[in-house]
């Protein structure tokens, strides 16, 4: 009973990762607190991706996107940052024999993040999460998240929307970003002091009206949507990438560059109109791998050589802060980027993103008298998603209904045309596939009958007929699947 320490001194280096276990027994219906401290001389011997926890570079706009991504689903929880915070923080603190509610430590953390169906999907992970977040609402990290900093994060999905609408007022006030820019940071009148918080509050953000039925966010969460590499300024660089965000040179290009590609483009006409364009590929859809691109820019990771565009891109899941890669099959050379690089064309490249989720629509019809289907909707949807895992060889928990919930599909009926089910689910494409991979399964292989059969047994139909639609979600939208915000089919 009590409190009690205990101490633990290794000396030398490690065989492999220590793990350190302590087992106990709830009293009470509450949990007790452990509170492990760690720290060590040094490491080395540790390339990417096997650099000990705690250990790797922050990338301060890989989180962002991240907290982008739990704020969609918080806001469709919880009507208020209010709410959220009691369920969420204030509950689980009080859980936790002898923590009360308030502030939540950086231990405490990763149990309120675990509430998010997609914590364990995706990443960076709750401890990046936790950082980028104690550092909003204009308080300095002090190593606890406060209500004020968790409302910012409450409200950064939101954010996405109001700077777009921001985004196509200022395109259509000035022809270029310079011009904006100057105007805006008053340059054109000679003033070079930084773009902090008030300036961005007072000449930037304050300008911005929202037309009729939009929302406009709060200036300190436009700043922190603006600040993408948290110095606590808004470059012009940083403020081009929002101008660049809303041009109609982004829809159906490859992901990763749209917006520099887009300003490339504009300055070069401003500068030389003879000047000669990259040629932009005729996409009008997002894929998963794109022929003929490659990538430009930071590099996450060494360079290495692979057998094949399949070993590169899972190096390029394996690397800590990859988001984009590319593969040269003609010597193997295999490079790996993170999210702030650009796409160009180069002849015989291949390139993608880390990981490529597919929205699959399965659209079933004349079913006949669906009456008897919603007594076994829930066993439905989880055999339906098993079926597709085994078809494709796809591990069950890579498949996702429309909430984001693991090894199940969304199901719906039509209420348009009678009998008529459509079945929606994400799908995390195995490493090297394309699209026409899953929608082969899905609409030749036994899974395709099964799920047929399945059904008709459910609604006395020996008719039902199956069409099979399959797109990839743009990357830069992956950040709000499974929520309110999510992209449609």
């Amino acid at each position: 009973e009590g409190s009690w320490r205990v101490g633990l001194n290794y000396v030398g280096t490690s065989q492999s990762e220590l793990d350190v276990i302590v087992r106990g027994v709830p009293v009470g219906g509450r949990h007790e607190l452990v509170n492990i401290s760690y720290s060590y001389g040094a490491f080395h011997g540790c390339t990417k991706p096997f650099v000990p926890m705690g250990c790797g570079d922050f990338s301060r706009f890989a989180s962002r996107q991240l907290v982008f991504n739990w704020s969609s689903w918080v806001q469709e929880k919880y009507p208020t940052a209010d709410e959220a915070w009691r369920d969420l923080c204030d509950k689980r603190m009080e859980e936790v024999i002898p923590l009360t509610a308030g502030p939540v430590p950086y231990y405490m953390f990763g149990e309120v993040w675990a509430k998010w169906p997609l914590a364990n999907l995706v990443h960076p992970g709750w401890r990046e999460a936790f950082r980028f977040i104690d550092t909003l609402g204009g308080t300095p990290p002090d190593g606890y998240v406060e209500p004020i900093e968790f409302r910012t994060a409450y409200g950064l999905a939101s954010t996405y929307l109001s700077m777009f609408g921001w985004c196509e007022m200022l395109r259509k006030q000035y022809g270029t970003s310079q011009e904006a820019w100057k105007a805006l940071s008053g340059a054109e009148f000679g003033f070079q002091s930084p773009v902090d918080f008030e300036k961005w509050k007072t000449s930037f953000w304050n300008t911005y009206s929202p037309e009729a039925g939009m929302s406009k966010a709060e200036a300190d969460e436009s700043f922190v949507y603006a600040d993408a590499d948290g110095n606590e300024e808004v470059s012009e660089k940083e403020f081009a990438s929002i101008y660049f965000s809303c041009a109609p040179e982004n829809q159906g290009k490859p992901p990763g560059g749209q917006a520099a590609e887009a300003e490339k483009k504009e300055e070069s006409a401003a500068v030389a109109k003879a000047e000669q364009q990259a040629t932009v590929p005729g996409e009008t859809v997002a894929r998963c791998l794109y022929e003929n691109i490659e990538y430009s820019g930071t590099l996450a990771g060494t360079a290495s050589r692979t057998m094949n565009l399949t070993e590169c891109q899972v190096n390029c899941r394996n690397t800590v802060g990859c988001a984009h890669f590319t593969f040269y099959p003609k010597d193997g050379s295999c490079k790996m980027y993170g999210l702030d690089a650009i796409w160009l064309t180069t002849e015989g490249a291949m390139s993608g993103p880390a990981r490529c989720v597919a929205q699959v629509r399965l659209t079933l019809e004349d079913l006949g008298d669906m009456t008897n289907l919603e007594d076994e909707r829930q066993v439905l949807q989880v055999e339906i998603a098993m079926e597709l895992a085994k078809s494709s060889s796809i591990p069950i928990h890579d498949i996702r209904d429309m909430q984001g919930q693991v090894g199940k599909v969304t199901m719906t009926k039509d209420q348009t045309v009678s009998g008529k089910l459509i079945l929606d689910s994400f799908i995390d494409m195995p490493a090297g596939s394309e699209l026409q991979d899953i929608e082969k399964i899905a609409a030749q292989s036994d899974a395709n009958r099964k799920l047929r059969g399945a059904l008709q047994a459910d609604t006395a139909s020996a008719e039902a007929k199956m069409q099979v639609l399959v797109a990839a979600i743009p990357f830069a939208q992956c950040f709000v699947l499974g929520t309110k915000l999510a992209p449609e089919m």
